[in-house]
């Protein structure tokens, strides 16, 4: 999977090696195309993840997902690693009727916001914000999730999800 940057400058890619690796490439940059290296690379332990987007506003934010967790990365110009983080979310408050667990099928930013949101095998989306930081609960930068919403309600699955600027 890749993924550009709203400003063209920035290229975003997801390896099918094992463990999977996310790589960040600025491809306008002609001594690193020459070279053909990665700013910063990142080997992921999460089963079968799926590339989300850059996110529109801050070029410096990702996000991706497995099928069990959702992932957010940022980045700082001159620093060779992600920091990144998965949110803890309790699946036993998606199952459906059928006791069906969750599963997450892809993650996408809300353009023109902080947000992001990720869907689900079984019809729901989660919503998440920039987290606040209260008494040193959480960082600047991490999500947190704020909403669940049921856009399918027979519980089909949600398998795309884009946006539109």
């Amino acid at each position: 999977c890749l993924d550009l940057s709203m400003d063209n400058k920035y290229l975003v890619t997801l390896g099918n090696d094992e463990p999977q690796t996310i790589s960040l490439w600025d491809w306008t940059n002609e001594k690193e195309e020459a070279n053909r290296v990665p700013l910063i690379q990142v080997h992921l332990g999460v089963p079968e993840p799926a590339l989300g987007k850059v996110q529109p506003q801050e070029p410096n934010e990702l996000c991706s997902n497995g099928k069990e967790r959702v992932l957010f990365l940022n980045w700082e110009e001159g620093v060779s690693q992600f920091q990144y983080y998965s949110p803890r979310i309790e699946k036993k408050d998606f199952a459906d009727k059928k006791k069906a667990m969750a599963l997450w099928t892809k993650t996408v930013f809300i353009p023109n916001s902080f947000m992001a949101v990720t869907a689900s095998n079984i019809g729901v989306i989660l919503v998440w914000d920039k987290s606040l930081i209260i008494e040193g609960i959480g960082e600047q930068n991490e999500k947190r999730l704020i909403k669940i919403v049921t856009l399918n309600g027979n519980g089909l699955p949600i398998n795309i999800l884009t946006t539109v600027h």
